[in-house]
């Protein structure tokens, strides 16, 4: 596997999630034969964010395996632009350590830092756009207990609109044969209209509902999602409901998973969040975090020297969230589907 950057599962083929899944496993089976596997590395955790979750289990990741870490003092006061361009602040941090690790509020962040880092790149979130780690470990526990990818009823309930775990979540599922979707939320907080459409076109079968008293029967997995700080704004403040109540798991399949998002806690009752069928996925998390550190790291001396390309089109982003809107001299980079650009860095959509 010649994985160089892990940006978004979607630019892995579904072998190479397969192997970083296998990897994983042993990791957790046989941890002790890859605790000196990284010694010598050091891994920049560039976290311009708060997400104390996943920076610590990069951290912890990286140092099970025998490597070293560095990483921003203050990140709740640290900016790129505050620091020098994107290019300029991966162009130095790249010259102090074998990997960086980027969350941002900016869309499509990783993406860019991947054009001009001579190191291996992770995304560890990029606004409410990707959560590709977080999907990994999601998978990894998912085949762990279900032992399949395929021929699955995935629900999903909670803030779908505002959910970059849901959406990651959903695209990954949808490459798999079988797989149907059933989308729990608020009107207001649907699935965005371009993944429904990216569904439709995939050929997946998907139901959409208020409530789950109704649907959850039918299902193999249910993952139940909420809104990040970072997700919203900052006069704007979320009312969670106990979603899920022991009435209403009662009538669950007795296989059912149940997975909380990994990165904030989920108001359940208390005899719903203690049943057998919910699954942490803090172990998950670290194992599938190793087999990415582990396997970037491997890979590293094939990466060679970066080719930034050339815009393929004139026109720039209209996201006002995409990371083109404060790097400005990244080029255009465009897919055309039909009528539509398609921006590659934050997947953001734009009539021709």
């Amino acid at each position: 596997m010649q994985l160089k950057n892990l940006i978004d599962l979607d630019r892995l083929t579904l072998g190479e999630i397969h192997e970083l899944i296998k990897l994983s496993n042993n990791i957790r089976n046989n941890p002790w034969v890859y605790r000196e596997s990284c010694r010598g590395k050091i891994m920049a955790s560039l976290f311009t964010v708060p997400a104390v979750a996943a920076q610590m289990a990069f951290q912890a990741a990286m140092y099970r395996l025998g490597g070293e870490v560095i990483r921003f003092d203050s990140p709740d006061s640290t900016s790129f632009l505050r620091q020098g361009s994107l290019k300029a602040v991966v162009s130095a941090v790249g010259g102090c350590a074998d990997l960086l690790v980027l969350r941002s509020t900016a869309e499509g962040t990783a993406a860019a830092a991947a054009l001009y880092s001579s190191k291996p790149v992770i995304n560890a979130g990029d606004g409410e756009h990707l959560r590709p780690c977080e999907t990994l470990s999601a998978l990894a526990a998912i085949s762990d207990k279900k032992g399949r990818l395929d021929h699955l009823c995935v629900g999903l309930c909670g803030n779908l609109k505002n959910s970059p775990e849901a959406l990651s979540l959903i695209q990954t599922f949808m490459r798999y044969k079988g797989n149907s979707f059933v989308l729990v939320s608020s009107p207001e907080d649907t699935l965005p209209q371009y993944i429904k459409d990216s569904l439709d076109a995939a050929g997946c079968k998907y139901t959409e509902a208020s409530g789950l008293d109704e649907m959850i029967s039918a299902l193999d997995v249910l993952y139940i999602t909420c809104t990040q700080k970072e997700n919203i704004g900052k006069d704007e403040h979320t009312e969670r409901e106990k979603i899920l109540s022991e009435k209403v798991i009662e009538r669950a399949k007795k296989d059912l998973m149940v997975i909380p998002s990994e990165l904030c806690g989920v108001e359940m009752e208390d005899v719903a969040a203690d049943d057998e069928r919910v699954v942490d996925l803090t172990e998950y998390g670290l194992y599938t975090r190793m087999a990415l550190v582990l396997t970037l790291l491997q890979n590293a001396g094939s990466c060679g020297k970066r080719k930034v390309p050339h815009s393929t089109h004139p026109s720039r982003c209209t996201n006002p969230k995409c990371i083109t809107r404060t790097e400005p001299y990244l080029p255009n980079l465009f897919s055309e589907a039909g009528d539509m650009l398609e921006c590659k860095y934050c997947e953001g959509r734009m009539l021709i």
